[in-house]
């Protein structure tokens, strides 16, 4: 395969590529150049298409002869992508495969795409594999636990308010944080702004802390074991609901790696997906029908029967019959995430060889 050569004005995270480095020829541009048509592939990211309002520049470019934008986006996946190609109407460049997209999550099979699915790496941090290996066990040896389940929301989504709205949630350790409903004081919750944290930095970045020079704050990528061990399952609510294809992101990596049983909120065939890479659910403990139920509406009311089912049931036997899986689980994502980059690489090489 022929060297692919790209250019990109620094901005957007061009480090993937150096996965595939003996493969392109990256050079940095000024923006003045960045759509001028040569030899060299532009590179965008979601945040320069929104604020800089690319996507009349876009159009111009392809129509103009330009034979590629690749756009790179590891952190808003499919929602992200979806919305953004919408508004700026390059829906007809997609479907014609003139943009090319690296993101974390599925899009459709007539586009040019490469999942890399990167919250996989990001979440098993060095600080979240060590707390889940020290801390999962007790999720199984404490028992009578003070609350049932664990519901995290930041970003108002209609799932997520038609769940807060029809679920009983007296029980329940949970958060709605565009509303400013956070989680208890003695959990020491990361997702409350008011509270100092200590900069933890991985290679994949900084991810929790008050005030910090680079502009790094994502308390969502830390595991605090606390509210793991305190409740029997997690019920994720995952950003993409109203959508045909999946997104893994790190509501639901968190659980996996930290050992703890999950209902998922999400697409149809979102557990269809996670079969295919490996993991287990739990349908010999609990109704999962719901994964094949494509209208939404009918969807998120099987989603919700199953948690109301699963809180009146004996939980503590529940927890204990959920051991194994969680277990296996666990394993099978340190044995993936020894395999990702080799992954990864072969999502660029594939998406690459179809650009040259």
């Amino acid at each position: 395969m022929p060297k692919i050569k790209l250019k990109t004005t620094g901005i957007q995270d061009s480090r993937i590529f150096e996965l595939v480095y003996t493969h392109v020829e990256l050079k940095i541009v000024d923006f003045a150049e960045l759509f001028q048509v040569d030899e060299y592939i532009p590179l965008v990211n979601i945040h320069q298409i929104v604020s800089l309002n690319l996507g009349a520049t876009i159009r111009n470019y392809l129509a103009s002869g330009g034979r590629h934008v690749i756009y790179v986006e590891l952190a808003e996946g499919t929602y992200g992508a979806y919305n953004v190609i919408k508004s700026q109407k390059l829906w007809h460049c997609s479907e014609n495969k003139q943009i090319a997209f690296i993101i974390s999550g599925d899009l459709p099979d007539s586009w040019l795409y490469a999942n890399l699915d990167s919250y996989m790496e990001i979440i098993a941090s060095d600080y979240n594999q060590i707390v889940s290996l020290n801390r999962h066990e007790e999720i199984y040896n404490k028992l009578d636990k003070p609350y049932d389940f664990l519901f995290l929301n930041r970003n108002p989504r209609q799932h997520r308010q038609y769940l807060i709205e029809n679920l009983n949630l007296e029980h329940a350790l949970w958060s709605n944080v565009s509303q400013g409903r956070m989680l208890p004081i003695e959990y020491d919750d990361p997702f409350n702004y008011d509270k100092d944290y200590k900069i933890l930095e991985t290679s994949y970045g900084t991810y929790a802390a008050k005030s910090n020079p680079t502009g790094g704050f994502w308390p969502d990528g830390l595991l605090v074991p606390e509210i793991y061990i305190d409740t029997y399952f997690s019920l994720v609510t995952e950003t993409c609901f109203d959508h045909k294809h999946t997104n893994f992101s790190e509501k639901i990596w968190k659980p996996l790696l930290m050992g703890h049983p999950f209902i998922a909120a999400s697409t149809p065939y979102f557990y269809k997906r996670l079969h295919e890479w490996g993991f287990k659910t739990f349908d010999s403990l609990i109704d999962e029908s719901f994964d094949d139920i494509e209208n939404d509406d009918t969807r998120l009311a099987s989603i919700t029967n199953t948690v109301n089912d699963l809180v009146k049931q004996d939980l503590n036997q529940f927890i204990t019959s959920a051991r194994d899986i969680c277990l296996y689980n666990r394993q099978h994502y340190m044995e993936l995430l020894g395999q990702h980059k080799h992954y990864k690489y072969n999502k660029l090489i594939e998406l690459l060889g179809k650009l040259c």
